[in-house]
Protein backbone atom coordinates (compact mmCIF):
# COMPACT_ATOMS: atom_id res chain seq x y z
CA UNK A 1 0.00 0.00 0.00
CA UNK A 2 2.71 2.84 0.87
CA UNK A 3 5.12 1.89 -2.51
CA UNK A 4 1.82 2.21 -4.29
CA UNK A 5 1.15 5.59 -2.34
CA UNK A 6 4.36 6.96 -3.26
CA UNK A 7 4.26 5.62 -6.97
CA UNK A 8 1.06 7.62 -7.11
CA UNK A 9 2.78 11.06 -5.72
CA UNK A 10 5.66 10.11 -7.72
CA UNK A 11 3.23 10.38 -11.21
CA UNK A 12 1.47 13.33 -9.79
CA UNK A 13 4.72 15.20 -9.49
CA UNK A 14 6.57 14.36 -12.50
CA UNK A 15 4.11 16.30 -14.89
CA UNK A 16 4.72 19.16 -12.70
CA UNK A 17 8.73 18.62 -12.82
CA UNK A 18 8.53 18.57 -16.44
CA UNK A 19 6.82 21.73 -17.16
CA UNK A 20 9.32 23.41 -14.89
CA UNK A 21 11.74 22.09 -16.53
CA UNK A 22 10.16 23.15 -20.01
CA UNK A 23 9.47 26.39 -18.34
CA UNK A 24 13.08 26.69 -17.24
CA UNK A 25 14.59 25.87 -20.57
CA UNK A 26 11.91 28.26 -22.65
CA UNK A 27 13.42 30.84 -20.61
CA UNK A 28 17.40 30.29 -21.19
CA UNK A 29 16.24 30.09 -24.81
CA UNK A 30 14.65 33.96 -24.98
CA UNK A 31 17.10 35.24 -22.50
CA UNK A 32 20.17 33.25 -24.72
CA UNK A 33 18.94 34.25 -27.82
CA UNK A 34 18.39 37.84 -26.51
CA UNK A 35 21.61 38.26 -25.73
CA UNK A 36 23.26 36.83 -29.23
CA UNK A 37 20.90 39.25 -31.37
CA UNK A 38 21.76 42.45 -29.31
CA UNK A 39 25.70 41.06 -29.64
CA UNK A 40 24.63 41.29 -33.81
CA UNK A 41 26.14 39.31 -36.52
CA UNK A 42 28.77 42.18 -37.53
CA UNK A 43 31.26 42.07 -35.01
CA UNK A 44 32.21 38.10 -33.64
CA UNK A 45 35.39 36.40 -31.99
CA UNK A 46 35.14 33.09 -33.75
CA UNK A 47 33.60 31.56 -37.15
CA UNK A 48 31.69 28.93 -34.99
CA UNK A 49 30.29 32.34 -33.10
CA UNK A 50 29.50 34.23 -36.38
CA UNK A 51 27.16 31.32 -37.08
CA UNK A 52 25.55 30.52 -33.90
CA UNK A 53 24.77 34.49 -33.98
CA UNK A 54 23.43 34.87 -37.31
CA UNK A 55 20.88 31.24 -36.62
CA UNK A 56 19.72 33.17 -33.71
CA UNK A 57 19.25 36.09 -35.93
CA UNK A 58 17.44 34.26 -38.64
CA UNK A 59 14.99 32.15 -36.24
CA UNK A 60 14.33 35.28 -34.85
CA UNK A 61 13.16 36.47 -38.06
CA UNK A 62 11.25 33.67 -38.88
CA UNK A 63 9.19 34.36 -35.47
CA UNK A 64 8.49 38.28 -37.01
CA UNK A 65 7.71 36.65 -40.36
CA UNK A 66 5.12 34.08 -39.36
CA UNK A 67 3.24 36.87 -37.05
CA UNK A 68 2.70 38.86 -39.99
CA UNK A 69 2.16 36.00 -42.38
CA UNK A 70 -1.00 35.26 -39.90
CA UNK A 71 -2.74 38.49 -40.83
CA UNK A 72 -3.55 36.96 -44.40
CA UNK A 73 -6.33 35.18 -42.15
CA UNK A 74 -8.16 38.44 -41.02
CA UNK A 75 -8.62 39.35 -44.67
CA UNK A 76 -7.08 41.66 -47.17
CA UNK A 77 -7.48 44.90 -45.34
CA UNK A 78 -5.31 43.65 -42.31
CA UNK A 79 -2.44 41.48 -44.61
CA UNK A 80 -2.03 44.45 -46.87
CA UNK A 81 -2.47 46.80 -44.08
CA UNK A 82 0.57 45.03 -42.22
CA UNK A 83 2.51 44.90 -45.65
CA UNK A 84 1.60 48.34 -46.18
CA UNK A 85 3.19 49.24 -42.32
CA UNK A 86 6.30 46.79 -42.98
CA UNK A 87 7.23 48.78 -46.20
CA UNK A 88 6.65 52.40 -45.04
CA UNK A 89 9.17 52.26 -42.12
CA UNK A 90 11.96 54.68 -42.36
CA UNK A 91 14.56 51.34 -41.44
CA UNK A 92 13.29 49.12 -43.68
CA UNK A 93 16.25 49.05 -46.12
CA UNK A 94 18.48 49.12 -43.26
CA UNK A 95 16.53 45.81 -41.96
CA UNK A 96 16.40 44.31 -45.38
CA UNK A 97 20.14 44.88 -45.85
CA UNK A 98 20.91 43.33 -42.55
CA UNK A 99 18.72 40.22 -42.97
CA UNK A 100 20.27 39.56 -45.99
CA UNK A 101 24.04 39.89 -44.31
CA UNK A 102 22.50 37.61 -41.60
CA UNK A 103 21.83 34.98 -44.24
CA UNK A 104 25.69 35.61 -46.01
CA UNK A 105 27.26 35.17 -43.49
CA UNK A 106 25.30 32.51 -41.64
CA UNK A 107 25.62 29.94 -45.19
CA UNK A 108 29.57 31.55 -45.37
CA UNK A 109 30.17 30.83 -41.54
CA UNK A 110 28.74 26.81 -41.61
CA UNK A 111 30.58 26.08 -44.93
CA UNK A 112 33.71 27.43 -43.01
CA UNK A 113 32.84 25.32 -39.97
CA UNK A 114 32.42 22.22 -41.86
CA UNK A 115 35.44 22.76 -44.11
CA UNK A 116 37.70 23.16 -40.88
CA UNK A 117 35.81 20.34 -39.39
CA UNK A 118 36.54 17.76 -42.51
CA UNK A 119 32.71 17.54 -42.83
CA UNK A 120 32.87 18.30 -46.52
CA UNK A 121 35.18 14.86 -46.68
CA UNK A 122 33.62 12.75 -44.56
CA UNK A 123 29.93 13.94 -43.53
CA UNK A 124 27.61 12.84 -41.07
CA UNK A 125 24.54 12.44 -41.75
CA UNK A 126 22.97 15.71 -39.92
CA UNK A 127 25.75 17.47 -41.61
CA UNK A 128 24.92 16.44 -44.70
CA UNK A 129 21.47 17.12 -44.02
CA UNK A 130 22.44 20.97 -42.62
CA UNK A 131 24.09 21.49 -45.72
CA UNK A 132 22.01 19.88 -48.47
CA UNK A 133 19.00 22.03 -46.77
CA UNK A 134 20.69 25.22 -46.67
CA UNK A 135 21.64 24.57 -50.59
CA UNK A 136 17.64 24.21 -51.60
CA UNK A 137 16.78 27.24 -48.95
CA UNK A 138 19.02 29.66 -50.51
CA UNK A 139 17.76 29.01 -53.89
CA UNK A 140 14.06 28.78 -52.60
CA UNK A 141 15.08 32.50 -50.91
CA UNK A 142 15.52 33.81 -54.15
CA UNK A 143 12.27 32.72 -55.85
CA UNK A 144 10.26 34.02 -52.49
CA UNK A 145 12.17 37.35 -52.99
CA UNK A 146 10.74 37.59 -56.66
CA UNK A 147 7.32 36.45 -56.06
CA UNK A 148 6.47 39.16 -53.08
CA UNK A 149 9.27 41.68 -52.30
CA UNK A 150 9.77 42.47 -56.28
CA UNK A 151 6.42 42.19 -57.66
CA UNK A 152 4.85 44.99 -59.65
CA UNK A 153 3.26 47.11 -57.50
CA UNK A 154 -0.97 46.98 -57.25
CA UNK A 155 -2.39 49.97 -55.93
CA UNK A 156 -5.11 48.96 -52.99
CA UNK A 157 -6.64 51.48 -50.74
CA UNK A 158 -6.58 50.61 -47.40
CA UNK A 159 -9.61 50.92 -44.51
CA UNK A 160 -7.06 54.29 -43.47
CA UNK A 161 -7.62 55.80 -47.01
CA UNK A 162 -3.75 55.04 -47.66
CA UNK A 163 -2.70 53.48 -51.19
CA UNK A 164 -0.20 50.37 -50.51
CA UNK A 165 0.71 47.14 -52.05
CA UNK A 166 -2.02 44.73 -52.77
CA UNK A 167 0.09 42.05 -51.58
CA UNK A 168 -3.12 40.03 -51.06
CA UNK A 169 -4.27 39.85 -54.21
CA UNK A 170 -0.52 38.97 -55.42
CA UNK A 171 -0.38 36.01 -52.66
CA UNK A 172 -3.88 34.57 -54.18
CA UNK A 173 -2.14 35.08 -57.86
CA UNK A 174 0.74 33.45 -56.37
CA UNK A 175 -0.87 30.41 -54.39
CA UNK A 176 -3.97 29.82 -57.11
CA UNK A 177 -1.48 27.34 -58.79
CA UNK A 178 -1.63 24.05 -56.70
CA UNK A 179 2.07 22.85 -57.93
CA UNK A 180 3.29 26.80 -56.66
CA UNK A 181 1.70 25.55 -53.54
CA UNK A 182 2.96 21.88 -53.52
CA UNK A 183 6.44 23.65 -54.47
CA UNK A 184 6.38 25.94 -51.15
CA UNK A 185 5.20 23.52 -48.81
CA UNK A 186 8.18 21.58 -49.67
CA UNK A 187 10.45 23.64 -49.15
CA UNK A 188 8.77 24.63 -45.15
CA UNK A 189 9.63 20.94 -44.67
CA UNK A 190 13.09 21.46 -46.30
CA UNK A 191 13.26 24.58 -43.75
CA UNK A 192 12.16 22.72 -41.33
CA UNK A 193 14.38 19.96 -41.18
CA UNK A 194 17.14 22.27 -41.37
CA UNK A 195 16.06 23.68 -38.61
CA UNK A 196 15.72 20.60 -36.17
CA UNK A 197 18.83 19.47 -37.18
CA UNK A 198 20.86 22.55 -36.64
CA UNK A 199 18.85 23.76 -33.27
CA UNK A 200 20.41 21.35 -31.35
CA UNK A 201 23.67 22.98 -32.49
CA UNK A 202 22.65 26.20 -31.38
CA UNK A 203 21.53 25.59 -28.53
CA UNK A 204 24.67 23.71 -27.11
CA UNK A 205 26.61 26.94 -28.54
CA UNK A 206 24.40 29.70 -26.64
CA UNK A 207 25.40 29.76 -23.59
CA UNK A 208 22.55 28.00 -21.90
CA UNK A 209 23.37 26.23 -18.37
CA UNK A 210 24.67 22.30 -19.20
CA UNK A 211 21.94 21.26 -16.89
CA UNK A 212 18.90 22.91 -19.56
CA UNK A 213 20.34 22.07 -22.49
CA UNK A 214 18.81 18.75 -23.45
CA UNK A 215 15.05 20.45 -22.54
CA UNK A 216 15.95 23.28 -24.53
CA UNK A 217 16.44 21.46 -27.46
CA UNK A 218 13.56 19.39 -26.91
CA UNK A 219 11.66 22.96 -26.52
CA UNK A 220 12.89 24.54 -29.36
CA UNK A 221 12.23 21.72 -31.61
CA UNK A 222 8.87 21.53 -30.41
CA UNK A 223 7.90 25.35 -31.18
CA UNK A 224 9.96 25.29 -34.63
CA UNK A 225 7.35 22.50 -35.65
CA UNK A 226 4.61 24.90 -34.56
CA UNK A 227 6.18 27.67 -36.63
CA UNK A 228 6.67 25.50 -39.49
CA UNK A 229 2.64 24.57 -39.55
CA UNK A 230 2.08 28.36 -39.27
CA UNK A 231 3.86 29.08 -42.19
CA UNK A 232 2.45 26.16 -44.17
CA UNK A 233 -1.16 26.83 -43.24
CA UNK A 234 -0.92 30.00 -44.95
CA UNK A 235 -0.54 29.57 -48.68
CA UNK A 236 -2.87 26.28 -48.17
CA UNK A 237 -5.15 28.60 -47.20
CA UNK A 238 -4.59 31.30 -49.90
CA UNK A 239 -5.59 28.26 -52.47
CA UNK A 240 -8.79 27.47 -50.45
CA UNK A 241 -10.20 30.57 -50.71
CA UNK A 242 -8.79 30.95 -54.72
Amino acid sequence: GRSASLLSETSAMEPESRERRSAAALGWIVYRGAVKVLQTVLVVDSTRELTTRSAVFLILFLFVHLLGNLTIFAGRDAFNTYGHLLRSQPLITFIELYLLAGCVLHALSASVVSYRNKAFKAPSVPRLKLFLTGTAISAFLIVHVQHFRFAEFVPYKLASGEIAQDLYNIEKLVFRSPWVVLFYLMMIGVLGIHLYFGWRNVVYRMGIPAEHTKEAVRVGRVVLVAVMLGFAACPAYVYYLS
